[in-house]
């Protein structure tokens, strides 16, 4: 089926399938009955576990979608419960909080959890939402605060902060006593709360033995005091192997920086999986979700307009298109700093431009938070991915990240321009194969000896830019005529690649007559620049030849070989789509900064989804019926591709369905 929207500026469509189960209301009962006193229901204690995919919570895979938020920045309890359903009414499902060590001791050996500063009630508020949370008691904050979130008192001390200084320790330890028994008693591991982390120190970097030995006492400290949720932390990896090693040590990512005055321009999309370790989930502590504005800065509304939602869509969709399976937002509602709270830096406000504005109104951020949140709840299959290979669309300014669950096949595509600051709008065809690969699984490394190069030939490992190549080698030549000749014995060939904005043209031949020509330009590592299958079993030789030329968007004529792949026999088992959408006239269409979540091979409800060009926006069985809810944009063309049992009722909010 195929839906075409037209006039509103998202346009979404309703597949239901199935008919609406009987319903009956029982009568209500007459006279007066005292209510029954409910007991208090027993605690249920849950397991959190973690793996190299995500974070698991009774053995169920969990994506965390979670938003930062500082009670201290607004210093009215009842207002706490507002933000919270507001966050989860947007799609979230957990809440990062600092603890302010600073907020809460005036003077050594004082401690106040009262009033404004009652953290039990912040905590049960948080459960009363529904929201898991990510806690995060320092000792040291940072989070633009007064001292970083350490006590005046502290200052008077002769002390030697973040460090293993016995004097040190002894006061932060007196600290994480307070706060530990109060995150202990609200632990999802307990039944008793939704605590389901907790964040040891913040952005500490210090690797020496010195610093691991600190990171390792608070730890302890942690567990001595009861913590037993996963121990995280948010300091660029330095803590995920050795001494002082945490459960999981994420990178935080400000890719825009804190500069608002000029919010068009962006800076390009980060790749946080650079360091990714195995056996552990890839998770972002902090990702940029505003700015702070400093004393005289552009204001606010500027660090809004810089952060929008158009970063939103296009960031964090690229976190998931690398694998992230947890993602907190900093910050999702920022706040006012009151009396002495903030850093000198910053003014009264720390609005941050936020999805939740300080004044508590929504930014349309707010929304595309909302839709991704949503989406992800109804995407179960994305919380175990492994990259796949994929085909460069046939628009080189776009390029498709995609990764698939190797349990049930799933596949999820990401796609944005490769210059992810491009402003234009494109058009584009994809190619889903069902049997695709799972990225970095090839037959010959580009310097395989069966592989034969003629010509001028680079041969390079370890640079800078092969960091994101197969076993961190290239191949490449700009040199009209080179040409590299691959032998082989199969039914199927494919050729691995980058695509920069320096490559250009090259002809493939296959047993001698040409098949292609290939424009290798764009942003994509590990692209399958040319793949053919169902040849006849037999000896076959593949054959590319540099052209010398490139497109009008490129630099250069490079040409890269990156690998070589023959996909083994009966690895063709399922179906590929060489050209989605199908429909003649049609294509996916890229509005500038935009990017799109694609699903595949998934099952929504007791059908089967091949494919859809539009976004899926939720999934759910309601009333007996499977519903499922996707969008396009106004004037964009949506194809989907069911498998089902009986005839679906498609209904659109706007635009036609043939």
């Amino acid at each position: 089926m195929r839906l075409r929207t037209s006039a509103a500026a998202i346009a979404a469509s309703a597949l239901i399938f199935g008919s609406v189960a009987g319903a009956h209301a029982s009568p209500a009962p007459s006279g007066n009955i005292a209510p029954a006193t409910a007991a208090a229901p027993a605690a249920i204690p849950h397991t959190v576990t973690l793996d190299g995919y995500s974070f698991l919570v009774d053995g169920n895979r969990t994506y965390l979608w979670s938003g930062e938020f500082h009670y201290f920045r607004l210093p009215s309890p009842s207002l706490w419960l507002d933000i919270f359903q507001k966050m989860k009414a947007a799609g979230f499902n957990a809440t990062s909080l600092y603890f302010d060590w600073g907020y809460h001791s005036p003077a050594p050996g004082v401690y106040d959890f009262t009033g404004v500063r009652d953290v039990d009630e912040l905590l049960d508020m948080a459960q009363q939402a529904g929201l898991y949370v990510i806690a995060r008691p320092a000792p040291y904050i940072n989070a633009e605060v007064d001292g970083g979130g350490l006590p005046a008192w502290l200052g008077t001390k002769n002390v030697h902060n973040r460090t293993d200084d016995p004097a040190f320790l002894s006061y932060a330890d007196q600290w994480l006593t307070q706060i530990d028994a109060i995150l202990a008693r609200h632990q999802l591991t307990n039944g008793t709360g939704t605590v389901i982390a907790y964040q040891v120190e913040n952005e500490y970097y210090n690797g020496s033995a010195t610093g691991r030995a600190y990171m390792q006492h608070l730890e302890d400290k942690a567990r001595a005091d009861g913590i037993t949720v996963p121990l995280t932390g948010n300091n660029n990896g330095t803590f995920n192997s050795g001494t002082g090693a945490l459960d999981v040590d994420g990178p935080d990512s400000y890719p825009q920086g804190f500069n608002c005055s000029n919010p068009s321009s962006w800076n390009g999309v980060p790749n946080i999986s650079y360091d990714h370790p195995a056996g552990k989930p890839l998770y972002s502590p902090e990702f940029q979700g505003g700015a702070f504005d400093p004393w005289g800065g552009p204001g606010y509304d500027k660090c809004a307009q810089l952060i929008n939602d158009q970063f939103a869509d296009v960031f964090s969709k690229n976190n998931i298109a690398v694998g992230a399976t947890a993602q907190s937002f900093y910050m999702t509602y920022g706040g006012t700093n009151w009396g002495w709270l903030g850093m000198p830096e910053n003014y009264t406000s720390y609005d941050y431009g936020a999805a939740i504005r300080e004044t508590r109104q929504l930014d349309p951020k707010y929304y595309e938070d909302k839709l991704i949140g949503d989406a992800l709840a109804s995407m179960p299959d994305l919380t175990k991915t492994e990259a796949i290979q994929t085909t460069a669309p046939d628009d080189s300014a776009i390029v498709d990240i995609a990764r698939h669950n190797p349990d049930t096949g799933a596949q999820f595509h990401v796609l944005r321009h490769s210059d992810s600051t491009s402003t234009a709008v494109d058009k584009t065809h994809i190619a889903i194969d069902f049997n695709a690969r799972t990225a970095g699984q090839y037959t010959y490394d580009d310097t395989d000896p069966v592989l034969q190069y003629a010509g001028s030939w680079s041969h390079v490992a370890n640079q800078s830019y092969t960091g994101s190549d197969y076993k961190n080698t290239e191949s490449f030549s700009n040199a009209a005529g080179d040409s590299l000749t691959v032998p082989f014995t199969g039914t199927a060939i494919r050729w691995i690649g980058s695509k920069t904005n320096n490559h250009g043209y090259a002809s493939v031949y296959l047993d001698g007559f040409k098949q292609a020509t290939v424009d290798c330009s764009g942003s994509q590592s590990q692209a399958v620049l040319y793949q053919t299958s169902g040849l006849a079993e037999g000896p076959h030789t593949l054959k590319i030849v540099v052209d010398g030329s490139h497109a009008s968007g490129s630099t250069d004529n490079f040409v890269s070989v990156d690998a070589v792949d023959l996909p083994p026999a009966g690895s063709g088992s399922g179906p590929t789509y060489p050209t989605v959408p199908q429909e003649p006239g049609t294509a996916i269409t890229l509005n500038g900064r935009e990017s799109d979540l694609l699903v595949a091979d998934t099952k929504l409800g007791d059908s089967r989804l091949q494919y859809s060009t539009s976004q899926l926006m939720t999934s759910q069985s309601i009333g007996g019926r499977d519903i499922a809810v996707l969008y396009n944009d106004q004037g964009t063309d949506g194809e989907t591709v069911l498998h089902y049992a009986s005839q679906p009722t498609v209904q659109s909010t706007d635009g036609a369905v043939k």
